[in-house]
């Protein structure tokens, strides 16, 4: 068995098929994809360092650890070269790509990674607690030259859903059955209501132009911040996502309309029997029918009606969320710091500064925040 590097986005064309196959055969989230992988890298690679690493035996792959080199400034004279998962910070989930013996193949791929000059700290974000990837990296036998940090980022809040709509309704609070039934029913008093999917505009992107309005406007009826779509690069890489995701059957776009207008949007993927509440938005002059709570409710039905078997509220621990019969999966950071002075203590400096809720980091092409949909 061995390892092989991969640093061109020419060296990943030719793994789409093999890559996927592979991914089939785990328990990983799309954002694993060579999809999702490519199109982050074309959108958002810039002047990151590709460092996908591939595990061969007898020349069949066999794993994949999807990473890349990326350099931040740091305070004002100093820069942080982490290695990380390609996709940060986009990725709601990340993951090494582990089949045949994952334990051996997660040894030789940190012995790989220990050999590339150039880095301060291995930073892999968001690995949910109970994948094979965290449990392999956590008991990770570490050599003297590196110190092994790992803590909790946040709950990742999911429903699993039963055989009939009717059996998850029976879930629900008494009370918030009837808040939901009084306010479709007061909404479709007042207009003319449908459910819409994305098929019935004229392209992907008209209806993505939607989301990125609804959501723009519902970030602006709460917060100063920005909104997750306000750059032409993050609205670039969505487009062109959400057109490859609904040429493979993934995209899950739903609008709630009132009298012919969209008024909430829900960006989801559907993916190996889980749909992934990704991102929405809504139409502030009607919070006062939750119409967010509306349209995820018929999205959820729909996902039953389909045979899906989870939907997951996605990485935030956002109240609305445990309205709903969730359980609960802890995303974790995992750092592999070097033991020299400079990594050290710059990894310490970003540890105190990020405990302050400052923000610290700046690439050369910095994506904006992400905020889960609410």
């Amino acid at each position: 068995m061995r390892v092989r590097e991969l640093r061109d986005v020419s060296d990943l064309s030719a793994l789409q098929n093999e890559w996927n196959t592979l991914l089939s055969s785990t328990d990983n989230a799309l954002f694993s994809s060579w999809e999702w992988i490519t199109c982050w890298w074309k959108h958002f690679g810039g002047t990151r360092q590709m460092r996908v690493l591939v595990a061969e035996d007898d020349s069949q792959i066999v794993a994949i650890a999807p990473l890349m080199l990326t350099e931040y400034k740091l305070m004002k004279f100093s820069k942080l070269r982490k290695m990380e998962f390609i996709g940060s910070p986009q990725s709601d989930y990340n993951n090494f790509i582990l089949t045949k013996n994952p334990s051996n193949c997660m040894r030789l791929f940190m012995k790989h990674i220990e050999s590339i000059n150039g880095w301060h700290y291995l930073e892999l974000r968001d690995v949910l607690e109970d994948s094979v990837s965290a449990r392999l990296l956590c008991d990770h036998s570490v050599t003297p030259a590196w110190k092994l940090e790992k803590r909790v980022l946040t709950l990742a809040p999911y429903i699993v859903l039963p055989p009939t709509f009717e059996s998850l309704l029976t879930q629900l609070r008494r009370k918030l059955r009837r808040e939901i039934a009084r306010l479709e029913r007061r909404l479709k008093e007042e207009y003319q209501v449908e459910l819409r999917t994305y098929r019935e505009f004229s392209s992907v992107n008209e209806a993505m132009d939607i989301v990125f309005e609804l959501h723009e406007k519902r970030r602006r009826s709460v917060s100063d911040e920005p909104s997750v779509f306000a750059t032409p690069q993050t609205r670039a890489f969505h487009n062109e996502l959400a057109a490859s995701f609904a040429a493979k059957g993934w995209l899950n776009l739903n609008f709630l309309t009132a009298d012919g207008e969209a008024i909430a949007a829900g960006y989801c993927f559907d993916y190996r029997g889980k749909t992934y509440a990704y991102q929405g938005g809504s139409d502030p002059r009607f919070d006062r029918y939750a119409v967010n709570t509306l349209l995820r409710l018929r999205v959820i039905e729909g996902s039953i009606q389909r045979g899906l078997r989870e939907y997951d509220f996605m990485k935030g621990a956002e109240r609305y969320k445990f309205d709903w019969p969730v359980h609960i999966r802890r995303s974790l950071a995992i750092d592999f710091v070097r033991r020299d002075f400079i990594a050290k203590t710059l990894w310490t400096v970003e540890k105190r500064r990020r405990q302050l809720g400052q923000v610290v980091l700046r690439d050369q092409e910095p994506p904006p925040p992400i905020y889960s949909s609410s």
